[in-house]
């Protein structure tokens, strides 16, 4: 068994993994992969450090994340 040192994309991999979202908008959707993207090239960072200090950018993510229908089964 040999253990892969390949890591692919973020980008691709959030894409792969959340881009068949859906939460009733479009938006909502793309915002979840921006995210997951944003998790897997800096675990731990925080909403607004993954949101470039775009105020509107952060709103939107916490209005995401408080939504009833972004729950962990529709993600």
């Amino acid at each position: 068994m040999s253990i892969s040192t390949h890591f692919c994309d973020p980008q691709w991999w959030a894409q792969t993994h959340f881009g068949g979202t859906v939460l009733g908008d479009v938006r909502r959707s793309r915002r979840v992969v921006t995210l997951a993207a944003g998790w897997a090239r800096q675990p731990g960072a925080s909403i607004p450090q993954l949101s470039a200090g775009q105020a509107g950018a952060s709103k939107a993510a916490y209005r995401l994340l408080g939504s009833v229908t972004a729950t962990p089964e529709a993600l």
